[in-house]
């Protein structure tokens, strides 16, 4: 789940059995300007149903609860969980044998944190220097891993560090603990004059009995020039993370993972930028991340649109960056589908396994133009 950045309106998109958009209602607020930040979904208050959490610093959080006869209705986020600041990141990170996730409102310098433990209540951390800008990262959360003792250890990036959170079961003492792990990146990687500043496009990858922990897109200062986008796994090294380069063809605009389970083996797809074309990659991870297979290329169009700018602003749209996000699931064992929205069309990158792998692209139509802007 993703938020258009410059739009008003919060939607949910349907696949099947065609391509659709709700438009979920906010809580009256006597004609505020919505400004949605970050969105999550989970069951947040234990009726089985999904919700959807949304962070406004314009008008106020709230939460759209799933309902039992179908849709949503709008609820103010304090009647539900604890006021968290609307900050730029949001997750709903579900905790092994507890019927409630945690959730984790985030900006480049500290953590609010959300537990259940019988009643909700708010934790609050504060990272050390230095700190990863919102500007340059479309995800700080790294990825989520078991804990040998119980619950879940979730992995924050800030720059060359990963802050390590320990989320316990309810019925531990301690609510929440953190500790800095340091990501190694071999210089061949990112080049003498280009120094490494974190990651784009974090993706949690944990295959049962390897170190590898995550992968993404490694950044750059702007000062670096043309520097190329590679997606590099990290994997765990004693107390720190090493980064290794994934072979894939040429520099990543945007990535997802579609993970394995019950004998199918994880794949990543990924649009790519290879000269004046954008091209869409599937690619398996073989083993614990030692090989990386192509298993398809196809040319594809990629020209998404950007949100309109405010008045002020010296262009009509807000600028297009990398920071645009695939949606992958797997509605069948040999087949895997990459969403992308941008608020006016839905492409849907799907990859069937007949006589080996082909790829097709569709493009629909949702919005024409849009009003709701937030500015």
């Amino acid at each position: 789940m993703t938020a258009v950045h410059g739009l008003q309106t919060v939607e949910i998109v349907t696949l099947e059995p065609g391509p659709a958009i709700t438009a979920l209602s906010a809580p009256d607020q006597g004609g505020c300007k919505r400004f949605p930040v970050a969105l999550a979904s989970h069951d947040v208050n234990a009726d089985g149903l999904d919700d959807v959490l949304i962070l406004d610093p314009a008008c106020g959080n709230w939460i759209a609860l799933g309902q039992q006869g179908g849709g949503f209705g709008p609820a103010a986020w304090e009647d539900v969980l604890p006021a968290l600041p609307p900050n730029p990141y949001l997750y709903a990170i579900p905790i092994p044998g507890e019927e409630r996730p945690a959730i984790v409102s985030s900006n480049e310098g500290a953590i609010a944190v959300a537990r259940f433990r019988g009643a909700w209540e708010r934790i609050d951390l504060s990272f050390l220097m230095p700190y990863m800008s919102s500007l340059h990262a479309s995800d700080i959360l790294a990825a989520t891993a078991p804990l040998d003792a119980g619950g879940i250890e979730v992995a924050f990036q800030r720059g060359e560090f990963l802050t390590m959170l320990a989320l316990t079961p309810a019925s531990a003492a301690a609510a929440a603990s953190s500790i800095e792990a340091r990501i190694d990146v071999p210089q061949e990687l990112i080049g003498a004059l280009k120094p490494h500043i974190g990651y784009d496009h974090l993706t949690s990858f944990v295959p049962d009995g390897c170190e590898l922990f995550a992968l993404g897109v490694g950044l750059y200062p702007p000062e670096a020039g043309d520097a190329p986008r590679r997606v590099h796994a990290l994997r765990r090294a004693g107390g720190s993370f090493v980064a290794e380069q994934l072979p894939l063809s040429c520099n990543v605009t945007t990535f997802a993972v579609v993970h394995g389970g019950d004998g199918l083996e994880p794949v990543l797809g990924a649009v790519e930028r290879c000269g004046d074309d954008d091209v869409f990659e599937l690619a398996r991870i073989v083993g614990c991340g030692e090989r990386v297979e192509v298993l398809s290329q196809a040319k594809i169009e990629f020209n998404w649109r950007a949100a309109p700018a405010p008045p002020s602003y010296s262009r009509p749209t807000l600028p297009r960056t990398s920071g645009v996000r695939l949606i992958a699931d797997r509605p069948a064992p040999t087949r895997v589908r990459f969403v992308h929205y941008d608020g006016f069309d839905l492409r849907v990158f799907t990859a069937e396994d007949g006589d080996g792998w082909t790829i097709r692209s569709t493009k629909s139509s949702m919005h024409n133009d849009r009003e709701d802007v937030s500015w």
